[in-house]
């Protein structure tokens, strides 16, 4: 389509691009966070990370940290998956305090991260769609002591089915796929093992405005089973629809909080720029 930027609107844009018209960009979410505390963390800080943060986050609840890029949303990320080595503070998780001193700690305690970065960090693109969900998840697909091949096959066909990776084919390479699904594969390998909490730092960046609906929805139906959902994001628009509550970073330090369906752009921005 070619059009008038001076008359067209977003919903024909957004036809254009899918094929079919989007009822709506953020799904309503219908259940509530609970007061039950799942994840606390008491002036944590990694080497990479500017200053200390202090912040919890409720069962069922959908927190967001954003600021502009650069301002440290990514290496509170890694550092809270155990990816960079911390230098000070305390984490608990649902009042028992943890250390997390590695991926595999973060991973056994309930912890699973969606990287920034899908490309360099959260898929090997060279291999198929089953490998890179398996991968995460291989004590899912044994049997008797012995990886099993059809385990592995059905794990990833469900995996992609639930969550509607487009073409369903576990064989394809990952690089062939869009980046929506690629998107799709790096949820689902960290889904399969049903986390209490889930790190998500930049989940709809460089994808379709239909991939990211359906991640909304995704997200939604985690929180409201009971998943603490954590999301790093510079899209402040995006933060104000879909979080509970949202945290503002400027140069690593919070600066501000807001409640995300009360929050505007301005709001957000005002405070990640100092205004």
């Amino acid at each position: 389509g070619t059009f008038d930027i001076r008359s067209v609107d977003l919903k024909t844009l957004v036809k254009s691009m899918l094929g079919r018209t989007l009822k709506e960009e953020f799904p309503v979410r219908e259940g509530t966070s609970s007061e039950e505390m799942l994840f606390e963390v008491r002036e944590f800080r990694t080497e990479k990370m500017f200053a200390p943060i202090n912040f919890s986050l409720r069962k069922g609840e959908i927190l967001g940290i954003t600021g502009i890029i650069g301002s440290g949303k990514s290496e509170i990320a890694l550092g809270l998956f155990g990816a960079d080595r911390s230098v000070q503070g305390d984490i608990s998780i649902a009042g028992m305090a943890v250390s997390l001193k590695s991926p595999d700690d973060a991973k056994k305690r309930g912890i699973s991260f969606i990287p920034e970065d899908r490309k360099g960090q959260g898929l090997f693109l060279r291999l198929n769609v089953e490998h890179n969900i398996c991968v995460a998840n291989i004590d899912l697909a044994i049997s008797k002591g012995v990886v099993s091949n059809k385990k592995k096959s059905q794990l990833a066909k469900d995996t992609c089915e639930k969550l509607r990776v487009r073409p369903l084919d576990i064989k394809m390479a990952v690089q062939n796929l869009s980046g929506g699904n690629q998107q799709k594969v790096v949820i689902g390998k960290w889904l399969c093992g049903e986390p209490d909490i889930l790190i998500l730092d930049e989940p709809t960046r460089g994808i379709d405005i239909g991939a990211k609906t359906e991640i909304y929805s995704l997200i939604n139906y985690l929180a409201d089973r009971g998943t603490g959902i954590l999301i790093m994001s510079s899209e402040f628009r995006e933060m104000s629809a879909i979080c509970d509550r949202i945290l503002v970073i400027r140069k690593g330090e919070i600066v501000g909080e807001l409640v995300g369906k009360e929050s505007s752009t301005e709001q957000l921005l005002t405070l990640a720029l100092g205004g």
